[in-house]
């Protein structure tokens, strides 16, 4: 995230299937710094909002989900080239990976420290 904004000037509305997932990231990303708030609720349905949220975000980190890589497939009809910044994990040699745009920015998987799981 600090790729896209280092001084940490933007909002961040972290959206996960799991609720805890969610509450877990939005204290470590308070903690360290970042604004976050709750994604628009735009339709009454939680996994349509959360769609056209991702769709509709100018900048994006998003995991190898299916869920979240369509969104922003979709989106990118959304924004003029060049407006919009989406952050993808690299593909992982021998994993199933999804495919990314040109316009994407892969970044390799970090593993998680040794004993942290």
């Amino acid at each position: 995230m600090e790729r896209i904004d280092p001084l940490r000037r933007l909002v961040v509305w972290p959206i996960a299937d799991e609720r805890a997932a969610v509450e877990d990231l939005q204290c470590r990303l308070a903690a360290d710094g970042w604004r976050v708030e709750q994604p628009d609720a735009l339709t009454g349905c939680k996994g349509r909002d959360d769609f056209w949220n991702v769709a509709g975000a100018r900048n994006l980190v998003v995991s190898r989900s299916t869920f979240t890589w369509w969104a922003a497939a979709v989106g990118d009809a959304l924004w003029q080239p060049g407006t919009r910044a989406v952050i993808c994990p690299a593909p992982t040699p021998g994993q199933a990976s999804l495919p990314t745009f040109a316009n994407w920015a892969a970044i390799p998987v970090l593993s998680p420290p040794a004993g942290s799981g």
